[in-house]
């Protein structure tokens, strides 16, 4: 998940993933609704070896999902910017 603003966030999700699927994944772990989900496919360059074969990476096709959402989300403060109280109440 990447930090937009606290009304949309960005996902990178596999390509098997539906608009379906994100909405009943942000409402069961995060407990928000989605009020527009986009997605967008980026696919591999092709390359060539030398044989004049082509290849693709797969690791580098991924599927992003940008999604809106009716209340804002706010990501919890990490270790590091937690007071001393903060962390060990965390860690309990």
């Amino acid at each position: 998940m990447v930090r937009n603003n606290t009304y949309e966030a960005t996902f990178r999700i596999p390509m098997s993933v539906t608009k379906t699927d994100i909405r009943s994944y942000l409402s069961a772990v995060y407990g928000v609704k989605p009020t527009y989900i986009r997605t967008a496919n980026y696919f591999s360059p092709l390359h060539r070896k030398f044989n004049g074969a082509k290849t693709t990476r797969s690791y580098r096709t991924y599927k992003r999902a940008v999604v809106g959402l009716v209340d804002p989300f706010y990501f919890p403060q990490t270790m590091e910017d937690m007071t001393t109280e903060d962390r060990k109440q965390r860690m309990n």
